[in-house]
């Protein structure tokens, strides 16, 4: 049951970053204030639709922790989203720590382009965990 939680969550998690990234690209290479509050905007209201498993939570009213990893606006965008609860939950927005704390500190978790040069690591870390991940692919 668990796997299957997961491997929905995995396929969901897939499908929900390439609609962003398909309705999102990037035309200049800095971002338009508009265009990284549309992207915030995207990631929380997705967030709103994931199922997690059981788990992944350590109680019925656990926060859910939104990480982002490296610079950009993004960070400040997802912050002035964080009075809006998802599934319930307050939304706690965060810098991300090192990779290896992600599993245990994230349940969302946005690569900014220049943390997506250590995807690899990132992604890594969280395989096998149940967490949401965005990232500007090609930005």
């Amino acid at each position: 049951m668990t796997q299957t939680v997961f491997s929905q969550l995995t396929m969901r998690t897939s499908l929900c970053c390439a609609i962003l990234c398909a309705c999102l690209p990037l035309t200049e290479a800095a971002e338009t204030a508009a265009e990284v509050t549309v992207k915030a905007a995207v990631v929380h209201k997705i967030a709103k639709f994931v199922t997690w498993p059981e788990s992944a939570f350590a109680s019925a009213d656990a926060p859910i922790r939104f990480c982002v990893a490296g610079n950009g606006g993004i960070f400040e965008a997802l912050h002035r989203m964080g009075d809006r609860p998802v599934q319930g939950r307050k939304v706690i927005v965060r810098r991300a720590p090192e990779p290896a704390g992600v599993a245990a500190n994230c349940d969302v978790l946005y690569l900014t382009p220049d943390a997506e040069r250590q995807a690899g690591e990132w992604l890594s870390m969280i395989a096998d965990e149940p967490v949401l991940t965005f990232g500007d692919a090609g930005a």
